[in-house]
């Protein structure tokens, strides 16, 4: 029997530690490769540059991964950060 979603939910988390929260809810934190991309505007292969980089993401098997978006957010705030150019104009 083949189920539609690829990550068995009963499997991520346990009623008993999380008893108000639904099994759904805890696998939307879950995404695969193409979530990211598009939670990030990049491609799937930058995603693979980020894994190369150090990415949080759970293995599942030898081709299979799924990466806890909250954990992702983290890590871009950890290891990127924003800087503004200066002005063009010469306006200080």
């Amino acid at each position: 029997m083949r189920h539609s979603c690829p990550v068995n939910i009963h499997r991520l988390t346990k009623p008993e530690a999380n008893p108000g929260q639904s099994a759904l809810a805890t696998a939307a934190r879950y995404g695969d490769k193409k979530d990211v991309a598009a939670m990030l505007g990049l491609s799937r292969r930058s995603v693979d540059n980020l894994m190369a980089k150090g990415c949080p993401y759970l293995a599942l098997g030898k081709r299979r991964c799924r990466f806890d978006m909250a954990e992702v957010r983290a890590w871009l705030a950890d290891n990127f950060h924003v800087q503004r150019r200066a002005s063009r104009g010469g306006v200080s």
